[in-house]
């Protein structure tokens, strides 16, 4: 089973530093009501930009989960996104 995520309420959504410490508070808000092994498809297409500080939010994210038991599926990655990802691994 898994549970589709927004990255922000906002859209579209800035993964970058100046963003990082409300997104990670509100994620980890989300994860701590959400059900332990329940996958999270997290929806990346309103991604505008993301730099390295948003990379490592998506890891955290994903290892988070991993001590849960479950896993992040990144679902629709933006431009943006997928340039970022191939860019720092």
């Amino acid at each position: 089973m898994s549970t589709r995520w927004l990255p922000a309420e906002t859209s579209p959504v800035e993964l970058t530093i100046p963003h990082a410490a409300q997104i990670r508070a509100a994620w980890l808000e989300r994860l701590a009501g959400h059900p332990a092994g329940e996958n999270v498809e997290l929806d990346l297409s309103n991604v505008q930009e993301i730099d390295s500080a948003g990379v490592q939010l998506l890891l955290a994210l994903r290892a988070s989960l991993a001590r849960r038991g479950a896993r992040l599926a990144l679902v629709e990655p933006s431009a943006a996104t997928r340039e970022a990802l191939a860019t720092l691994g």
